[in-house]
């Protein structure tokens, strides 16, 4: 008996250590569910509640101040007129356009800008090919950052494209603080972003003119088409067109330019009726460097008179006048009685004038220290500097054309205010050609006043050829240390 009832107690046992061992495994088994639980993604949200989650994420960085970016006063106004929905991670309109800003930002060399403005570090192809096709994996914080930082990246090509990186007129603060009635970024990648053609509509907010988007095809084929094909490119050729495309930005606007002048080619040109009409022209020396500008011509004079003030005529012209005979011929003045008649006065007959000087008027075909030739063209909104003709017709046949005093000589100014007046005043060429003939001073108004850009382009490419010019004024090197942070020697030389 005593012996069974140890053979019990051990059963007994046994059960009871059993007992304890299922337990154990369950709860082991327990905590590996809560852990593996733990280490898996929450569980999926619905569409809608990512999009209130993200929209409330992408308001409160835009609140806090995300950083580094461009142009953040003017993504969060974007943001705030969507009531902050995100703009580029919504699966229901699709990836493309998403997909098409990557690429166009991933190609901004092709377009004269900087990749560095962009960026780089953070829109990453892998980033966002999580984020759209394993959203549960990217926290909601990361993926606001995103959607925002593309945004900016998208709103500064689109300024960089339309006004330059280095517009002295629009810097990029000045475009982030204000609304520009001419051009909006937020506006354009609105509309962008409607638009059947994504890619198409946001690079529309490039310029226009000929100039420029010769310059751009040739920059697409040398940073892309010839880098594919191993072309070698010199460094230095990219750059200059680079910076030729960005002082094209700056000068570019909706109104329409007639008429385009280039300081460095020393070179006016036409356009009308499908034709260009090409003028030489003399600028001004480096000492007196001609402004860029962009500027309009509302009339012009023939055989042009400037009046001088009775001061200078009575207390210096006529003394100089009566001491030299040729005093008055040498520095092109002219002198009228009141009634408006031409005189040829001698010494005697100067003297009789300076005793009743207020009967007589002197004028003077001259300006900027040099004459006016037979037509003068002022510019409407430019004081300073003026376009007219030149009595010595041979510095035309100089090579650098950089020696007037700021002003600008036009060769042939007769067949320029010709040109001209023939586009809106057809039926009174006869007026115009009998003025020029007696070099009758008269001045002549256009119908529509003609666009005009001064322009300092430093090539430009023609029949697919680029065609480099001298840096007369040695701009070049200033504007590359600001878009390269150094300067290539090849162009330094120059």
């Amino acid at each position: 008996m005593k012996k069974l009832s140890n053979i019990n107690i051990s059963y007994k046992s046994i059960r009871t250590a059993n007992t304890i061992l299922l337990l154990c495994l369950f709860f082991t088994v327990l905590m590996l569910a809560v852990v593996t639980a733990s280490g898996k993604s929450v569980p999926a949200l619905s569409e809608e509640q990512k999009e209130n989650k993200l929209s409330v994420e992408i308001q409160k960085q835009l609140a806090q101040g995300v950083g580094e970016m461009n142009f953040p006063i003017s993504a969060k106004k974007l943001y705030t007129q969507r009531k902050f929905k995100e703009i580029w991670l919504n699966p229901e309109n699709g990836a493309k356009q998403t997909w098409d800003a990557m690429l166009m930002i991933d190609c901004v060399l092709q377009y004269g800008l900087n990749h560095n403005d962009f960026h780089p570090n953070e829109l990453l192809y892998s980033t966002l090919h999580d984020i759209l096709e394993r959203p549960n994996t990217i926290a909601i914080e990361s993926q606001a950052r995103f959607d925002i930082i593309l945004t900016d990246a998208m709103l500064t090509f689109v300024n960089y494209l339309h006004y330059g990186k280095f517009n002295p007129q629009f810097p990029p603060g000045k475009l982030d603080r204000y609304d520009l009635p001419v051009f909006s970024a937020i506006n354009h990648l609105k509309a962008s972003l409607a638009a059947k053609e994504f890619q198409q509509h946001i690079l529309a907010a490039q310029p226009q003119a000929t100039a420029y988007r010769n310059l751009q095809h040739q920059l697409y084929l040398y940073t892309g088409l010839y880098a594919g094909d191993c072309y070698e490119i010199p460094e230095s050729d990219i750059r200059k067109v680079a910076m030729n495309m960005e002082r094209l930005r700056w000068a570019d606007s909706n109104e329409k330019y007639a008429i385009q002048i280039n300081i460095p080619s020393f070179l006016l040109q036409f356009y009308h009726s499908g034709i260009i009409d090409s003028f030489k022209v003399i600028v001004g020396k480096p000492a007196a460097a001609t402004p860029t500008a962009m500027t309009s011509i509302a009339s012009f004079t023939i055989a042009p008179e400037k009046a001088v003030s009775a001061k200078i005529f009575t207390g210096k012209i006529l003394p100089e006048a009566i001491r030299n005979a040729d005093y008055l011929k040498q520095h092109h003045y002219l002198i009228y009685n009141d009634a408006g008649q031409l005189l040829r006065p001698n010494t005697p007959y100067l003297i009789k004038i300076k005793e009743h000087s207020h009967r007589y008027l002197a004028k003077q075909t001259y300006a900027c220290g040099e004459p006016l030739g037979i037509a003068a063209f002022p510019f409407r909104s430019l004081s300073k500097i003026s376009m007219h003709g030149v009595s010595k017709t041979s510095l035309f046949n100089r090579e650098n054309r950089a020696l007037s005093n700021g002003c600008i000589k036009i060769k042939d100014p007769a067949r320029l205010a010709a040109l001209l007046y023939a586009s809106g005043h057809p039926q009174n060429k006869s007026v115009l050609n009998q003025a020029i003939a007696a070099r009758q001073t008269r001045t002549f108004y256009l119908k529509d006043p003609i666009g005009v850009r001064i322009t300092y382009l430093t090539c430009e490419v023609k029949d697919g050829e680029l065609i480099t010019y001298n840096d007369v004024y040695n701009l070049d090197k200033t504007l590359e240390a600001a878009m390269y942070g150094s300067v290539q020697p090849s162009l330094a030389k120059k």
